[in-house]
């Protein structure tokens, strides 16, 4: 009889230390408090590219998505989250770029039928010629009889006017244009690029009957001037190709999304690649271990018998040792707050120390239990 008491006890002992990590890894408790943007192109049953998918492919990844228990928001509940309000948890927004025919013929009954919100970034200058591309594109009177249903909760923004173009295989709107044999100066570099937006918004504001704040970047191609110049012709949120997980805390004219349009991404793989992403970026760290950090964000590091460690990334070489203080990269030394120390004969360094000496951003995944760099970055200080 005593015997069984102990077993019991230590039973009830496991259970307790490990629902926890049961309970946070289910399907109705992945994440909270950010949004999986997800961006799609074109769908299509005989098209091939890396951006187009059959229907068939759209419509099962979603449906898969809803039996995992993600919850889609629209782009009004995506603002109203990025000012400070709240959002569901496993938040998910559908976005499409280009404004292609094949979102009208093909994607916008899928989503209707499901009762799933959608915005679609619309390259405008194709209104007036939907024909004018390699793919045929929405017209207008196909736009209005979307909007013409606002059960559907489907919306139309910016993807430029004339600016979805490359210059030498750059982004028209971060490049500057060589006209007769004379680049662009700085003043008419920015000129081009806030009367293409403000034509863009435009168009779409006689469209949708009210204003156009709303922008995804032609190719994600973006830099601090392009978003500024943008942010001047009206736009409050920008969304690029960065495959991160969109938080409260980042920079609303540098949203990330996560591909679903690639016909390799199934269903399932959609669904890993999200909770791959999760992240917090408010979690404090002390010591962490060092090897397996810095190769979590892609780096090396190499631990030698001597205490010598050495560490890689991004074609830098740093080196430092056991119970060291400094950490040189090349001829520079830096300062750490806290010395280098060992656990088990493994190194371990400070979390913000490892931050600051390799110039990243490090982000937590509460689900994974790993670190990884973040590249989007942060919302300015007011």
């Amino acid at each position: 009889m005593k015997m069984l008491l102990v077993k019991i006890i230590i039973l009830l002992f496991i259970g307790v230390s490990i629902l926890p990590f049961i309970s946070s890894s289910s399907p109705n408790d992945m994440y909270e408090d950010e949004v999986a943007v997800i961006m799609y192109h074109h769908l299509s049953d005989t098209a091939k590219s890396n951006v187009t998918i059959t229907p068939d492919l759209f419509k099962k990844q979603l449906e898969y998505l809803a039996s995992k228990h993600y919850n889609f928001i629209t782009l009004d509940q995506f603002k109203h989250y990025m000012a400070g309000g709240e959002v569901p948890d496993n938040a998910v927004l559908v976005t499409f770029d280009d404004g292609y025919q094949s979102f009208y013929d093909r994607a916008y009954p899928i989503l209707k039928e499901m009762h799933i919100p959608a915005v679609n970034f619309i390259i405008t200058r194709y209104l007036a010629n939907p024909n004018g591309g390699n793919i045929p594109f929405m017209s207008r009177e196909q736009l209005k009889e979307v909007l013409s249903h606002p059960e559907d909760q489907i919306e139309f923004e910016c993807h430029s006017d004339s600016l979805h173009e490359q210059i030498n295989g750059q982004p028209m709107l971060t490049s500057k244009q060589t006209i007769d044999g004379a680049v662009e100066n700085n003043v008419e570099y920015a000129n081009r690029v806030v009367s293409d937006t403000e034509t863009c918004r435009s168009k779409l504001s006689q469209i949708n009957g009210g204003p156009t704040s709303t922008y995804a970047y032609p190719f994600g191609g973006v830099d601090p001037i392009a978003a500024d110049l943008v942010h001047k012709a009206g736009i409050e949120y920008g969304f690029t190709t960065v495959s991160e997980m969109a938080t409260r805390d980042d920079d609303p004219l540098q949203i990330p999304r996560i591909t679903g349009g690639n016909p390799s991404i199934t269903p399932e793989e959609l669904h890993r690649t999200i909770i791959r992403k999760v992240v917090n970026l408010n979690q404090q760290f002390g010591y962490i271990p060092f090897r397996e950090s810095v190769g979590q964000v892609g780096g090396t590091m190499i631990q030698d018998k001597d205490g010598t460690i050495n560490f890689y990334y991004n074609g830098n070489h740093w080196m430092t040792r056991k119970g060291s203080s400094t950490v040189m990269l090349g001829d520079k030394e830096y300062d750490l707050e806290s010395p280098i120390t060992l656990k088990r004969r493994h190194a371990q360094i400070q979390y913000d120390d490892l931050q600051r000496v390799m110039g990243i951003k490090m982000a937590f995944n509460p689900i994974a239990k790993t670190f990884s760099e973040r590249l989007t970055p942060l919302k300015k200080e007011e």
